[in-house]
């Protein structure tokens, strides 16, 4: 059985990161959409329930980048 792919989007909440959510949403994939604001992220993943994931991270700390892929891995099974 094949497992469907995973994708981290950062960036997620406006822009080519949005749609790169749509996008990968629509062509089959799991997004964590990650943004550093929260209801930016949300807006992005919301409207795809258990197809996307947000997730509020500030990639440039290096801490919070180790915790979202911890999280994408343990949620969605890995990226």
């Amino acid at each position: 059985m094949r497992t469907q792919p995973v994708a981290l989007v950062t960036g997620a909440g406006s822009g080519i990161g949005r749609a790169c959510v749509e996008r990968l949403v629509k062509d089959g994939l799991r997004v964590a959409a990650v943004d550093i604001d929260a209801g930016a992220a949300e807006a992005s993943a919301g409207r795809f329930g258990a197809q996307a994931l947000a997730l509020q991270a500030d990639v440039s700390v290096e801490a919070e980048v180790t915790v979202t892929v911890d999280r994408v891995v343990a949620e969605l099974g890995g990226i």
